[in-house]
């Protein structure tokens, strides 16, 4: 079996920037993962650098006009959804780092492509619980 993809919404926080050294650890001891996707609030300056390190060509940016180098950027309070949306495919893993509902439309189109979610914050199902347990039943639970 291959890599396994991850998009990983709020990268430059503290939870996104633990998870890729999570990651980084579990490459040195065989567990393959690849990082397809990065999305950020504001910080472009630790965006660059997790897109330099983990070869990340499709990225979203929330809150900057600053130039990135990378084949697709996405801008806007929706770049984190249209993300998920054109490269999720099902099977990814989207880690859901983002501070408060954020990413919460990310995280339902991440349930819609049929990628697993980790949620590394408890705002989204205290916020929309009531919406995104359904979503993710109707994927499971058939």
């Amino acid at each position: 079996m291959g890599a396994r993809r991850v998009i990983l919404l709020g990268s430059t926080g503290s939870i996104g920037t633990a998870a890729l050294e999570v990651i980084t650890h579990l490459r040195t001891v065989g567990v393959e993962f690849d990082v397809v996707g990065l999305a950020a609030g504001r910080n472009v300056d630790v965006l660059r650098a997790q897109m330099t390190e983990h070869g990340v060509d499709h990225v979203a940016i929330a809150d900057s006009a600053e130039a990135l180098d990378a084949s697709v950027v996405y801008r806007g309070p929706d770049a984190a959804l249209e993300l998920v949306r054109s490269i999720g495919q099902p099977g990814d893993l989207v880690i859901a780092a983002m501070v408060g509902v954020a990413g919460l439309k990310a995280v339902l189109a991440a349930i819609e492509c049929g990628c697993d979610v980790a949620l590394a914050n408890k705002e989204t199902l205290v916020a929309a619980g009531a919406i995104v347990m359904p979503a993710a039943c109707s994927r499971v639970c058939r």
